[in-house]
């Protein structure tokens, strides 16, 4: 079939060749007008089509890449999802625990147990225990460093 198209794009060179070549026998070629006109219109609508297929068919290798994609995706999904459940289970994700004082394990609030922290060392208790430690053995419960009145930083995040 290419061997064909080339035969009829190798006559249109030639007719081509002969116009340019000897105009003045441009009156001949015009009556052979309607076969030529037809065969070109043939080779452009066949190469028209050749180049439309060719594009089709890469269009056609993106979209089956596209989906391959897709679905790896989605099972990549799928399997972090159950990642995520399994450790929610494991670890226990879901239930998120309120913070609490460590000394009187009371949890945090607005009103009673205001959270506060020791500057230098940043471990946090409630103001009313960390009052009470000042008024006893005036360092902290966990590093055991001694601290003052000042070293306390109030948190307003609870």
């Amino acid at each position: 079939m290419a061997a064909l198209y080339e035969k009829k794009i190798a006559l249109l060179n030639e007719i081509h060749s002969a116009i340019d070549a000897n105009p003045e026998y441009c009156y001949k070629i015009v009556a052979m007008g309607d076969i030529a006109r037809e065969k070109c219109e043939r080779i452009q609508c066949m190469t028209i089509f050749t180049k439309f297929s060719k594009s089709a068919a890469s269009a056609e290798k993106r979209l089956v890449q596209n989906k391959k994609i897709k679905s790896t995706l989605r099972e990549i999904n799928d399997d972090l999802l159950a990642i995520l459940e399994r450790g929610t289970e494991k670890y226990n994700l879901a239930k998120v625990e309120k913070p609490s004082c460590g000394i009187c394990a009371n949890d945090y609030n607005k009103t009673d147990c205001i959270q506060a922290a020791i500057r230098f060392c940043g471990q946090k208790y409630c103001e009313k225990c960390l009052d009470q430690l000042l008024k006893t053995t005036k360092r902290c419960p966990t590093c055991a460093k001694p601290f003052t009145k000042k070293d306390i930083q109030r948190l307003f995040d609870s």
